[in-house]
């Protein structure tokens, strides 16, 4: 415990510059645990923090972006000169590559997928009437009893497209 000269006054006329941490940290602490700190405990706390300060970055941009019917959401970017260490890296990158694989092969699919539906669908219907042969059906005489599923009407007759050559 500390002694009772130690006060929320003598600890906020002790800060050294802008310690944003310590400053946050300290204030959401209720005035009984303030007071229990010793000065020595308070400064290695201080210092402590200050470690913790965010850093500058050479790219900082911060952007909130309101959506409809609920709250937004809030974005960053930060950028710079790479200060972590060797192993910290080496883990993000092992992270990274097993979300990365599968997002990529996910995407390239979906790619391929996109291009080539058309053509496989044309092929694909191209086919099933491959072996058809349109046979005019001289029973219906007007494009209006003609007109259906599978029939035309051409040339003042009415095709049939599901007959086979063997029809």
């Amino acid at each position: 415990m500390n002694n009772s000269n130690t006060t929320i006054t003598s600890i906020n006329s002790q800060k050294q510059g802008n310690n944003f941490i310590f400053d946050r940290l300290f204030s959401s602490m209720n005035l009984e645990d303030k007071n229990s700190f010793s000065e020595e405990q308070i400064e290695i706390l201080r210092r402590a923090a200050a470690k913790l300060q965010p850093k500058k970055h050479a790219v900082d941009v911060r952007v909130s972006i309101p959506l409809p019917f609920r709250e937004g959401i809030y974005c960053v970017l930060l950028a710079g000169p790479e200060k972590r260490g060797k192993n910290r890296i080496y883990q993000e990158r092992k992270r990274f590559w097993r979300l990365a694989i599968p997002a990529f092969s996910g995407l390239a699919l979906f790619i391929i997928l996109s291009i080539s539906t058309p053509f496989i669908l044309k092929n694909t219907l191209h086919l099933k009437h491959a072996n058809a042969h349109p046979t005019a059906l001289p029973w219906i005489q007007t494009e209006k009893e003609c007109l259906g599923e599978n029939r035309f009407w051409d040339a003042d007759s009415c095709w049939d497209k599901q007959h086979s050559e063997r029809f």
